[in-house]
């Protein structure tokens, strides 16, 4: 006997697929002809099974690899995407494990990314990748010292992991641990000699510490690594200005970012003892902001009240 099933109209008894990608999804509905029993399922081919099985797994190998492809280049938020679309066991092996937890670092969802890092420590092949994970994770909270230990323990599991070599450079300037932090940066460098992340780190490293002219080399080698490195450009003016060459800080500056680099090269300015030129440099901010600046007006005042102008009192800071 003819039917149809009463909630999409389709055919009784029959067996019926659907594509979502490359991947076929059977659903099987039980027969409903005249003599056969309620309870009987149409069978399915044991071969049909073996191949969906087959294409679902080389589908989410392939994402797993395009999304560690992006993770090396930085595109965290595409790796985390194709990453939900692999399927189980894959997703739940070591390997998706840290490409998901890396994923989910690199776009800010630190709960996730410390959660999966923890479940790899007693994968002795991904222990110490999770360490650094879990290190980094805590450096980004902003909780030093255990990142500190982590990325110690890391180090010493796998002397080759070089961005834990370069947290561990970051954890040590915010000690102001200079020679510490110079050696952590030097052995990622030698892991990583070209890469922008830890030449930039360097740079920061010896501006803090006054050595302005090499934080000016390190920016310089981190753009011409990568000459769209934003962070590298920025910090390369600051470097430049602590020199006292503010027109050149200021040199080829974007109108966009124009009120911040003139904000930034005036504090300097205003650091150095260069009061003219600092208060020059923080009225052109203000005239061409798009929105009221600020930091602009509070370096302003705090210049004014160095100079001993009536009425100001203690300024407010931008130095962080």
């Amino acid at each position: 006997m003819s039917g149809t099933d009463g909630e999409n109209g389709a055919p009784r008894g029959t067996v019926r697929a659907a594509a979502f990608g490359s991947l076929l999804i059977l659903t099987v509905m039980l027969a409903d002809c005249a003599g056969a029993p309620d309870t009987a399922e149409e069978p399915v081919d044991p071969a049909v099974v073996a191949e969906l099985q087959r294409v679902q797994a080389e589908e989410g190998q392939k994402l797993l690899v395009d999304a560690e492809e992006d993770l090396r280049y930085g595109r965290a938020e595409l790796a985390l995407q194709r990453l939900t679309g692999i399927g189980e066991p894959l997703r739940s092996s070591p390997r998706a494990r840290l490409a998901l937890a890396e994923a989910s670092l690199g776009t800010g969802r630190s709960d996730t990314a410390y959660a999966l890092f923890q479940s790899l420590l007693d994968e002795p092949t991904y222990r110490a990748q999770a360490l650094q994970g879990l290190g980094l994770t805590e450096l980004a909270r902003g909780r030093d010292e255990a990142a500190g230990e982590l990325l110690r323990q890391a180090v010493a599991s796998d002397a080759s992991l070089w961005r834990a070599w370069n947290a561990l450079g970051r954890y040590h300037d915010l000690r102001r641990e200079w020679h510490e932090a110079e050696n952590a940066y030097g052995k990622a460098l030698a892991l990583r000699p070209d890469d922008p992340s830890v030449l930039n780190n360097l740079g920061i490293s010896y501006s803090q510490q006054g050595r302005h002219q090499e934080a000016e080399g390190m920016f310089r080698q981190a753009l011409r690594i990568d000459p769209g490195e934003r962070a590298a450009e920025a910090n390369l003016r600051l470097a430049i200005a602590w020199q006292g060459r503010y027109a050149e800080a200021l040199n080829g500056v974007s109108q966009a970012d124009a009120p911040d680099a003139l904000n930034n090269v005036g504090y300097i300015a205003m650091m150095n003892g260069d009061y003219a030129t600092a208060e020059r440099l923080l009225m052109r901010a203000l005239e061409i902001s798009p929105t009221y600046h600020a930091d602009a007006q509070s370096n302003l005042d705090r210049l004014r009240a160095l100079q001993g102008a009536p009425g100001i009192s203690q300024p407010t800071s931008a130095e962080e």
